[in-house]
């Protein structure tokens, strides 16, 4: 798979809740529970804008949900979305390891956790505005089989996946990946 291709899938797939986002619904509570609409918008801008420099070469602070936004949020996540998807498509963007704190991933594997990233707090943002969002079959498998290759102690905590949930091994791919996210489906 194409991991600039399925980041601009998911992009799109974000950028298009987020533009029915209302005022009124920044303060509701999302599934990540230290987070409301607006903080979990203002880590998702946060975490466009964090990769969008690491595949520039420059440095970077891990994004924090506590961020203010200074646009709309519509504006903001297109801006940092458009920023981060001009990088990876750098010649060289995507080749060799990424720098510390990042354990010396390979810079591929970087996008495909940014474009994870991205997918499982879309669903979240649906879940908060009581919208349905399906995933991609490809990018929560891609996400799900990745998420398996991570050490678990990089995987949970704040800012992470919660503790993994219950959930049947034939369920569909999106209730396995969000019951491992731990989110209860």
């Amino acid at each position: 798979m194409d991991v600039v291709v399925a980041c601009q899938r998911m992009v799109d797939d974000a950028l298009a809740l987020i533009r029915t986002v209302r005022p009124e619904d920044l303060a509701k509570p999302t599934p990540c529970a230290e987070w409301d609409v607006q903080a979990l918008l203002n880590h998702m801008v946060g975490v466009c804008e964090m990769y969008a420099a690491v595949f520039r070469g420059q440095p970077v602070d891990f994004p924090t949900a506590a961020k203010p936004a200074s646009d709309p949020p519509a504006a903001a996540y297109s801006r940092a979305a458009a920023d981060l998807l001009a990088a990876m498509q750098a010649p060289g963007a995507l080749e060799g390891t990424l720098p510390q704190p990042f354990r010396e991933l390979p810079r591929v594997m970087g996008a495909q956790i940014c474009v994870s990233d991205q997918m499982v707090h879309t669903w979240d943002l649906a879940q908060a505005l009581g919208r349905p969002y399906t995933m991609p079959a490809d990018l929560a498998t891609a996400t799900l089989e990745l998420a398996l290759q991570v050490p678990e102690s990089d995987l949970r905590g704040p800012q992470a996946f919660g503790p993994a949930v219950e959930c049947p091994p034939d369920a569909p791919v999106q209730a396995r990946l969000l019951a491992f996210a731990g989110r209860p489906t």
